[in-house]
């Protein structure tokens, strides 16, 4: 585990989507990348995969996200990011990850399929 932290891993969220990411034979991801957002802003994404041109982002939320000020900070960093022009991103929800993530890891590996074919 202490090579997962090394590699960027934050949280022990992150820590579980990896390896969701491994059972559902998803590429390695990328982690903690460094972005700016539309006010110049450096942003960490959680999780991105890079496809051919394009990246899909993944946000790995905890309960601390349903604060009402941290809600808040996660929509003025959404719409920070999508007007600086960089590609759409996917919210997941710790509880999902830990409760049922099928459904979610699914649909992700659908799109990083469809990512593939365009690339």
């Amino acid at each position: 585990m202490v090579t997962e932290y090394r590699d960027g891993i934050q949280s022990v969220s992150e820590y579980d989507f990896s390896h969701l990411c491994r059972r559902y034979g998803l590429p390695r991801p990328v982690r903690q990348t460094p972005v700016r957002d539309a006010r110049g802003k450096i942003r960490s994404i959680d999780v991105e995969f890079r496809i051919g041109s394009r990246t899909l982002r993944v946000e790995v939320e905890g309960s601390h996200h349903l604060n009402p000020d941290s809600w808040l900070d996660d929509i003025d960093r959404h719409n920070g990011l999508a007007l600086a022009g960089h590609d759409a991103y996917l919210r997941v929800a710790t509880f999902t990850i830990r409760t049922g993530p099928g459904e979610f890891m699914t649909l992700l590996g659908k799109q990083l399929a469809i990512l593939d074919q365009a690339a």
